[in-house]
């Protein structure tokens, strides 16, 4: 038994929906969720900004004696998940490799080849070409459609789900993935599953939409056992929730999309986390 914390971190709201997932397969164990508000979207930021912040969160959740590193944010893991697990021993998870196990299980599933695949993501996300290497290394045949939809993000974290909004929003990047007929789209950003009845609404339900939240869960539970590292199981576990912007907006977005427990909520200032650097 490992009673130590699992660390979760993304730039803001959207690796809680990889939380929520974490928690519900492991409901024993204890988690340090990382949200760096005050600095989101790292869909617009350099490499190097991207590289940095993730650097300072992961030493800084190395601190709190975590056993495992969750990075739940697609932007970080195709930019610095690299670096990182040079720069630390521990284990780190990203969202790329869940993404192309989302897709080629789902064939595996079906019985069939996808012939027609769409990819939302961030700016950088997409320009990385990460997902589409990926998916070509494993095999992945068919056509491929990389679409960057930044103003996703910043829309979500300020709590606007008007259904108008988000109609004129996706039409205005996803117009022509509808037109050419996607099969199935994968969603390559942490935020994105909070809008998947608002996707599979102006898709009118045709393309099945691939969660890769699921898949990395599944690589967590394999490491958790395989090392003998699960957690306690007699009590439910604790989660701390530790962000760099505010309280307030976060907890409105925690209780209004998320059934977690009802908890206190942690500043932890940028300068703390310079000095892990």
């Amino acid at each position: 038994m490992d009673k130590r914390p699992i660390g979760v971190f993304d730039s803001g709201f959207g690796g809680l929906t990889v939380l929520s997932e974490l928690v519900s397969v492991f409901p024993h164990e204890d988690f340090i969720y990382f949200g760096d508000t005050l600095r989101v979207p790292y869909g617009n930021k350099s490499a190097q900004e991207i590289i940095e912040y993730s650097s300072q969160i992961s030493g800084w959740l190395v601190q709190q004696d975590v056993k495992a590193i969750v990075v739940a944010c697609n932007t970080a893991s195709c930019i610095a998940l690299p670096s990182l697990k040079n720069e630390f021993s521990l284990k780190f998870f990203g969202m790329i490799d869940a993404g192309v196990q989302s897709v080629m299980q789902y064939q595996d599933l079906v019985g069939k080849d996808i012939s027609r695949l769409g990819i939302i993501g961030t700016r950088n996300t997409i320009l990385s070409r990460a997902h589409e290497n990926a998916l070509r290394t494993s095999g992945f045949l068919g056509e491929i459609y990389p679409v960057a939809c930044p103003l996703f993000v910043p829309i979500i974290e300020e709590g606007v789900m008007d259904t108008y909004v988000w109609k004129s929003v996706i039409n205005y990047y996803l117009s022509q993935m509808r037109d050419i007929g996607v099969s199935e789209l994968l969603l390559s950003c942490t935020h994105y599953p909070i809008l998947s009845e608002n996707l599979s609404e102006y898709f009118e339900g045709k393309p099945q939409i691939l969660n890769p939240n699921f898949m990395l869960t599944q690589e967590v539970s394999r490491f958790l056992i395989d090392e003998n590292l699960v957690g306690r199981s007699d009590k439910s576990g604790q989660i701390r929730l530790c962000i760099t912007g505010s309280i307030d907006s976060f907890r409105n977005f925690y209780h209004r999309f998320f059934d977690l427990p009802a908890i206190d909520i942690e500043i932890i200032v940028l300068r703390e986390l310079e000095s892990q650097i």
